[in-house]
């Protein structure tokens, strides 16, 4: 029987909470910044501090567990998993790590830590056991807040927490000093490795809006079946206790190589865009010591999650590019390609629109992506899911959560609802005015009616007859689709008999369709997507 050792797994919670929480830029980026550190610089700096000898990359030829004090399996995003010699040294480093935290962090964030006793002998099992232990202590963690103020303590205005510092005639709380410190405007730089011309912007009024324009988007992806993918891969070697943690380890580092190949990519082809002065009309970009400030700005990059904000013209474009770059990546272990697919949700929101509530909507956008992608893989038995993406513009001030709000504005009084998407499982409730989500990639066996290339030919479609269709006209139909089906049906009769018709959808050209219609889709992102970015980049 082997030495025993010591598994442990680290998670860190209240991220996104933490990153946004204000509307200022340089501040998400500092709080994605602290987070980095603290799941992987600074766990990895107590782990040797702790550890002789840490194994940081599992080799395939196998792991000399005599000569290592930790095996570090994956580390990175918030979460790590660790092999331990000693128990009490993973407790040390718990600890360190736990006062760094809170000091960093101003005590918004916290993490939970598990430990399995194992004797290499099945890995998946151990997993499985350390997993269901974490889950459990973060189900009964109880979340403190940080001591609030009194009656007589300033508190700041962007969080409601007591004043500690002064800036510049501002005044700021600890948690927000700590992310004004740890901000870095050149975090990320590698992603625009070549491009020495560029920068990413530390303001929101930076992402190139015109005057009189001042949405932007949130755009959140994430992978989809993570966990059943690592489920499987560690059943295929359950006998072999270092091939599970090397195929772990090969998955992890894999997974996080194609996300930001992804990423760069997209950035690669946005530039290229913004080298055609027709396309960078679109955009007022602004300038610092001779460096153009790119219409994005990468926050959360974390193996397979992924949140970026763009200009509000740019969130579609973006978001179905970065779908289609990381759909043609591969994760290859031991020369088996692994199946792998995401989700996008895109929030298109003012710049003004509190940070946190965008956020926790485009990744709801991302959940109804992910959940209409599964239904649909399931009722058509296709082997793949496919890259799903789902959108809403966020027009005034207040919103509820998604769903709500879906059934409060996107049903039309005269028509029934659409027939629901199910299996046994899951439900999917459709509404009347929306056709998403919508297949950015998909399946060679999709029904056609879901795929993004439809959605693009139906918004080309009022581009190219924009003499049939001026925007007076759009405006009008998209004003009447949320009234009534018979007043629609009379504004269509009336265009019909000037010889005006709806551009086809699949040769249907019935603004409904199963109770549903695409055509509201496209009038609406006809003010938040560029069709030309996809003509500069064939």
């Amino acid at each position: 029987m082997s030495e025993e050792k010591t598994l442990a797994i680290y998670d860190i919670t209240g991220i996104q909470n933490f990153i946004f929480s204000t509307n200022r830029l340089k501040e998400n980026l500092g709080g994605s910044i602290i987070v980095e550190n603290a799941s992987e610089d600074l766990l990895k700096k107590y782990i040797k501090l702790e550890c002789t000898n840490t194994l940081e990359a599992i080799k395939r030829e196998g792991i000399n567990w005599a000569e290592h004090e930790a095996v570090i399996v994956y580390l990175g995003g918030g979460n790590a998993l660790i092999v331990f010699k000693d128990k009490d040294k993973a407790k040390e480093i718990t600890k360190k790590l736990s006062e760094k935290v809170l000091e960093l962090s101003g005590g918004l964030l916290s993490f939970n830590v598990a430990y399995e006793k194992t004797f290499l002998n099945n890995f998946s099992l151990d997993y499985n056991n350390i997993f269901k232990k974490l889950v459990k202590k973060k189900n009964s963690f109880v979340k403190t807040t940080p001591l609030l103020g009194i009656g007589i303590t300033k508190a700041e205005l962007s969080s409601g927490l007591p004043v500690q510092f002064k800036e510049n005639d501002e005044y700021l709380s600890l948690p927000t000093k700590r992310k004004r410190d740890n901000n870095d405007k050149n975090h990320f730089k590698d992603l625009l490795k070549g491009f020495h011309n560029y920068e990413f912007p530390l303001r929101l009024e930076d992402l190139g809006q015109k005057t009189g324009e001042n949405y932007i988007s949130i755009v959140h992806i994430d992978g989809d079946n993570v966990g059943k993918t690592i489920h499987e891969l560690l059943n295929e070697s359950i006998k072999d206790y270092e091939l599970s943690l090397y195929r772990m380890s090969e998955f992890s580092r894999r997974l996080n190589e194609i996300y930001k190949e992804a990423l760069k990519q997209v950035i690669k082809n946005l530039i290229n865009s913004l080298e055609n002065n027709e396309f960078k009309k679109n955009f007022d970009l602004k300038y610092e010591n001779s460096k153009v400030k790119l219409p994005i700005r990468p926050i959360i990059l974390k193996g397979d999650d992924i949140t970026f904000i763009t200009n509000g013209k740019l969130g579609i474009n973006l978001a179905a590019l970065f779908l289609k770059k990381l759909s043609k990546l591969e994760i290859k272990i031991l020369g088996k390609i692994i199946p792998h697919s995401a989700s996008a949700g895109v929030a298109i929101v003012k710049t003004t629109f509190p940070f946190d509530r965008a956020y926790t909507m485009a990744e709801e956008l991302c959940k109804s992506a992910k959940k209409k992608g599964k239904i649909i893989q399931e009722k058509n038995n296709l082997s793949n899911r496919g890259f799903w993406l789902d959108f809403h513009v966020i027009q005034s001030g207040f919103t509820s959560d998604l769903s709500e709000t879906r059934k409060t504005q996107y049903r039309i009084q005269g028509i029934p609802l659409p027939k629901e998407l199910k299996t046994k499982e899951m439900i999917y409730k459709q509404n009347n005015l929306l056709w998403r989500p919508w297949a950015v990639v998909g399946d060679s066996n999709l029904p056609d009616k879901y795929s993004w290339i439809n959605l693009k030919s139906l918004i080309q479609g009022f581009i190219s007859a924009a003499d049939k269709w001026p925007r007076s006209k759009i405006k009008k139909l998209q004003q009447l689709l949320t009234a009534s089906k018979e007043e629609v049906d009379h504004f269509l009769l009336r265009m019909d008999s000037r010889e005006v018709k709806l551009p086809p959808f699949q040769n249907i050209v019935k603004i409904f369709h199963e109770n549903m219609t695409p055509y509201f889709d496209a009038l609406e992102l006809l003010d938040y997507y560029l069709p030309q970015m996809e003509e500069i980049l064939k």
